[in-house]
């Protein structure tokens, strides 16, 4: 029985590991560290096919009782999005939450992201009196000052959009497009594109890239049409240009761009 034990869970970790990398596989080079428990629940919350997913569950639940900070924030994600489970946002909420009590940091993030979109309020034995956008804003806030970088994300992304304040946001999305985060690369782009950060292209067209090697799609369709905005200007400026029409997500296009002048040509009378 416990060599059944050992190979069933030896068998799980290589699953696991096959399925984070499908959520981070491709854009390992573009972090700072590759974190093992957020591409896991990246791959969560794209789904999978259920009895991987079957054996994970029982695999969370288990490290999670044996006191896993990780594991609890991970099966949380599970109960959030109903897989091999009925859906509780209750139950994700207090998963999350113990894992935050024990200074895990995604599990703070997530259940500020509980908070922040409206789907939960705060337990009602954490002692908090806050809205739940503020107790959203302290988890974020903690998890950025602890380095996790989707933290820093979900900060700037709260205080640029629900809040209208991009000087507090900026350095917060800056700080988690540094750690891979494409979503802050891609959000901080589209501020220099529509030129609340001032005028500049080239700006946001690095930011959108970046976004695009971090497998935000958003980014790259933006990366084209910035590309494509640019190219009609008429100015001598030296720009880096997809060699190819399409940067695919997750897939660094940094490899492949060639240095071209944009429309350095004389003006046609």
């Amino acid at each position: 029985m416990e060599g059944f034990r050992q190979g069933t869970g030896l068998k799980l970790m290589v699953l696991l590991v096959a399925f984070a990398a499908q959520a981070c596989g491709g854009v390992i080079q573009t972090r700072v560290q590759f974190d093992t428990q957020a591409c896991v629940e990246s791959a969560l919350r794209r789904g999978g096919d259920q009895p991987t997913l079957t054996m994970a569950r029982d695999k969370f639940r288990d490290d999670c009782q044996a006191g896993d900070a990780a594991a609890c924030s991970q099966l949380g994600v599970m109960y959030e999005k109903g897989l091999a489970v009925e859906q509780s946002i209750e139950r994700a909420r207090d998963l999350y939450s113990g894992a935050c009590d024990q200074a895990n940091t995604a599990g703070c993030v997530n259940y500020g992201m509980l908070l922040a979109n409206g789907q939960s309020l705060a337990r009602t034995d954490s002692g908090s009196r806050l809205p739940p956008i503020d107790h959203a804003i302290r988890l974020f806030a903690t998890a950025c000052r602890q380095g996790n970088a989707r933290g820093c994300g979900q900060l700037g992304r709260v205080y640029l959009v629900r809040m209208g304040d991009a000087a507090r946001s900026v350095p917060m999305l800056r700080q988690a497009c540094s750690g891979g985060q494409g979503a802050a690369c891609f959000l901080l782009g589209s501020q220099y594109d529509h030129g609340r950060l001032g005028d500049d292209p080239l700006a946001a067209m690095s930011l959108y890239e970046k976004a695009c090697a971090a497998g935000d799609e958003k980014g790259c369709l933006h990366l084209d049409l910035i590309y494509a905005k640019i190219s009609t200007r008429r100015s001598s400026i030296r720009v880096a240009v997809p060699a190819r029409a399409r940067c695919q997500p997750g897939q660094s296009c940094t490899a492949r761009v060639a240095q071209r002048r944009v429309g350095n040509q004389p003006r046609r009378n």
